[in-house]
């Protein structure tokens, strides 16, 4: 079998750096923050293993209008 792919380490580490030590915290972290400045966007668990992946490809549009700064 081959090697594990590292992922999107860069992702997995501003999460963890944030002081979102699992997916479902950074989820529900999002959710949050989206309702508070009122988009209703929401993302699942299964959507920041997929962006934490090798291959993440671009959130959709009415997630990249929740700017976690």
């Amino acid at each position: 079998m081959g090697e594990p792919t590292p992922g999107n380490a860069l992702f997995v580490a501003e999460r963890i750096r944030r002081g979102w030590h699992t997916q479902e915290a950074f989820a529900a972290a999002y959710r949050d923050h989206a309702l508070a400045i009122g988009e209703a966007a929401d993302i699942s668990v299964r959507q920041v293993r997929r962006w934490e992946s090798d291959r993440p490809g671009w959130p959709c549009r009415d997630a990249r209008r929740v700017r976690m700064t």
